[in-house]
């Protein structure tokens, strides 16, 4: 069984594919599985038919405090969705932000792993002109989301991975 917080990417990665208007707007080749050992890095330069690019990472990792023989082992994860976009116009942008959305909670509030708590779209951020990391060298659209995930494992769980 793989780490939680690798089953947790795999998840949220499966309910944005799974969701036909998002897979519809984002070719599958343009949705690297960072997960896969395959996967080594993206392309150093991207041509309009690689875009809208997105990339599910992980980012803030939060361990929450214990309590005295404590019986759960509570965390919080980050994993920001990186869209990358062609143009300048703020439709395509608006439509791929709201089909992820949509998808997120077609996939319910565990994501359908039972150690998930909750989750939440904690951030987003749209921006034409920052995020020097992704433009790479071009004015495009870029939107950052965090989705927060909670999660709790029990004692059992944790030594069974």
């Amino acid at each position: 069984m793989a780490d939680p917080f690798t089953q947790t990417y795999q998840a949220i990665r499966a309910a944005l594919l799974a969701w036909p208007k998002f897979s519809a707007l984002v070719k599958p080749g343009n949705f690297p599985d960072m997960s896969d050992t395959k996967f080594e890095r993206f392309k150093p330069e991207v041509a309009p038919g690689d875009l809208p690019e997105v990339a599910l990472l992980q980012g803030a990792f939060k361990l929450l405090p214990f309590g005295c023989n404590s019986r759960v082992f509570s965390m919080m994860q980050t994993y920001p969705l990186i869209a990358t976009f062609n143009l300048l116009r703020v439709t395509p942008v608006n439509v791929l932000n709201f089909e992820f959305g949509r998808a997120m909670l077609k996939a319910g509030e565990n994501l359908g792993l039972p150690f998930i708590r909750t989750w939440d779209i904690t951030a987003s951020n749209d921006d034409a002109f920052g995020q020097q990391e992704w433009k790479r060298g071009t004015m495009r659209w870029v939107s950052v989301s965090q989705i927060t995930v909670q999660m709790d494992l029990d004692q059992r769980t944790i030594f069974a991975i």
